[in-house]
């Protein structure tokens, strides 16, 4: 997976071979062939790794923090794990205009994104859950905003020379602000106009 990684992030999909990869990992071509199938396949396992890695980090940061946890801690993961990680984004945009070009892999990239927006919607709302927390959207909704975004901020934040990393806090901030208005709102609805105050003279 190692040797993988590092030859797609430098050669990219085409560029790399499974002999180049096989060579460097000390196996036979063959041998990864078996394992993890097609090259296609191989380059969704590490991608798949990667993600594996990123919802850990995540995990391990709202297992210590709770209810805690800030808007800023989570940031500074994204900005390390994302937006910091030129080749593995490099890769992703690959792998999809690779499928977005080729019908027959495109089933395939299709369904590791919805297996990965999955596991993230799991992952938000176990950690809900784990403290307590109401979600002001469904976590299916809320994991699709998440990982849609994050591309597009991950692309933004890699072409422009400014750092920009906050800007996910900021996005952060709105994913969870406006929902939870929008939630006050419907409740205040339903339960009516509230009553007037008297106004009192001194």
């Amino acid at each position: 997976m190692d040797a993988a990684a590092e030859a797609f992030a430098r050669r990219g999909f085409h560029g790399a071979s499974l002999d180049e990869i096989a060579d460097a990992a000390g196996y036979t071509r063959g041998a990864i062939t078996f394992t993890f199938g097609a090259k296609e396949d191989l380059f969704l396992a590490v991608i798949v790794r990667h993600y594996t890695a990123l919802l850990d980090a995540y995990a391990g940061l709202l297992e210590t923090d709770g209810r805690d946890t800030a808007l800023a801690s989570i940031a500074s993961i994204w900005r390390q794990w994302e937006a910091g990680d030129v080749d593995t984004l490099c890769l992703v945009l690959e792998l999809r205009l690779f499928a977005l070009r080729n019908p027959d892999l495109r089933d395939k990239v299709a369904d590791f994104e919805q297996r990965t927006e999955e596991a993230v919607a799991r992952f938000i709302a176990d950690q809900a859950a784990a403290v307590g927390a109401d979600l002001p959207i469904g976590a299916d909704d809320l994991a699709a905003i998440l990982y849609g975004a994050t591309y597009g901020l991950q692309q933004h934040v890699a072409l422009c020379p400014k750092d920009h990393g906050q800007l996910f806090e900021q996005f952060l901030q709105l994913v969870t602000l406006f929902p939870a208005r929008e939630a006050d709102h419907r409740t205040a609805t339903k339960s009516g106009p509230r009553p007037r105050r008297q106004r009192t003279t001194t």
